[in-house]
This record gives structure tokens, C-alpha cells and sequence, in this order.
């Protein structure tokens, strides 16, 4: 019986024989053409991805595009209807498009003073721990 146990072990270790006639180079080559083949896989995903995001980059900045414009122009016409209002109250339509505009610049310098004071205040990463 143990020349059984024996034999089938050894008819496992001969079945690996076909690697050995295979020689370590066609080993080698193998090894190359499949890591050469999954490293195009890889890359061929990564660029229909980065196309993917592309795509939704563009149509997201054509949006965002559109929205400002938008509310460039819902602005301006909303500084006139201001404006025409103080001329409706009795104000020189010269001074109520004054008064509007400089009241506009200022608001505006403001969001200026605001987004510089904000990126001043940047979080900053957090200290790098010592191994103890």
C-alpha cells in the first residue's frame, strides 16, 4: 500500500513534467505575453474611463457655462429694474444707475475680500505622527 501512496504521489510529480519540457524560457515568455496582455486590459479601461469623465467634464462646464451667462444677464437686467425703480421714486435716472452700480462694485469687492480671506485660512494637513 505505501508503494501505492508512493506511486500516486510520483504520478502528481510526473505530471509536471510537461512544464519542465516547456523550458524556463517559454516559461518566461509566457509569463511576459499575459503581464503584457493584462497591462493593456488595464490601460484600455483607464482611457474609456478618462473618456467617460471627459465627456460628462465637457457637458458639466457647457452647463455651468449657460448658468452663468444666465445669471450675468438676470443681473444686469435686475440692476436696470433698481435702478428704474429709484428713477420711478423721483431720483435722476443718471444718479439711480450711479447708485445701483456702485452698490453692485461693492458687493462684488466684497465676495473679492471674502474668497481671499478664506483661502488664506486653508486647512492645513494634519502633523505627521513619529513611530514610537
Amino acid at each position: 500500500m505505501r508503494d501505492d501512496a508512493r506511486g500516486d504521489a510520483g504520478g502528481d510529480a510526473r505530471g509536471d513534467d510537461r512544464v519542465s519540457a516547456l523550458g524556463t524560457v517559454d516559461l518566461v515568455s509566457e509569463i511576459v505575453e499575459d503581464a503584457r496582455d493584462l497591462f493593456a486590459a488595464h490601460v484600455e479601461a483607464l482611457r474609456d474611463d478618462l473618456t467617460a469623465k471627459l465627456v460628462t467634464l465637457g457637458a458639466s462646464l457647457g452647463s455651468l457655462l449657460i448658468a452663468i451667462a444666465v445669471f450675468v444677464v438676470t443681473a444686469l437686467v435686475l440692476c436696470l429694474a433698481i435702478a428704474a425703480s429709484l428713477a420711478a421714486l423721483g431720483v435722476a435716472w443718471w444718479l439711480a444707475l450711479w447708485i445701483v452700480t456702485l452698490a453692485a462694485g461693492t458687493i462684488g469687492v466684497g465676495f473679492v475680500f471674502r474668497a481671499r480671506a478664506r483661502s488664506r485660512v486653508a486647512p492645513q494637513p494634519p502633523p505627521e505622527r513619529r513611530p514610537s
